[in-house]
């Protein structure tokens, strides 16, 4: 919503920079003839569009803990950089970053203009009994977002 938003407004003003010479009548009518388009929100954190749930390998799924996984994205919500800052084990990071990487972001928004912004993706990891057990589902592994 906020994309269309900014859209219409990048679209309503490069139509009055194009259309041509202004007159003096044009100059001197009113400014309020062209409504306003407000953003929704003046300031807005970072946020998780679509999760993607990590692959676990099967020597890593007797392991349970909360990874944090810092996600650096453009002001266009693109991710720049993904990394692990905290891991239950070694053998979760390389699936909590491709995780990270697959899904999709909002970035922060101030003053109503989207602004480079970091998220902290939290991703949880539950043992399961035995390898043949299938996977949780995805909202098991992400807590908060």
């Amino acid at each position: 919503m906020r994309v269309f938003a900014a859209l219409v407004c990048v679209i309503g003003i490069s139509a009055a920079i194009g259309s041509g010479p202004v007159s003096a009548q044009d100059a001197a009518a009113p400014a309020a003839s062209a409504p306003a388009v407000a953003c929704e929100a003046l300031d807005q954190e970072a946020r998780v569009v679509k999760a993607v749930p990590p692959v676990v390998p099967p020597e890593a799924r007797t392991i349970s803990g909360l990874a944090i996984v810092i996600v650096s994205l453009d002001e266009n919500s693109r991710i720049v950089s993904a990394q692990v800052a905290n891991s239950p084990a070694a053998v979760l990071n390389i699936p909590a970053l491709f995780a990270a990487r697959a899904s999709t972001f909002q970035t922060a928004v101030r003053d109503c203009k989207p602004i480079a912004s970091t998220y902290n993706l939290r991703v949880m990891f539950t043992a399961t009994a035995s390898v043949n057990q299938p996977p949780p589902s995805i909202s098991d592994y992400f807590v908060g977002t």
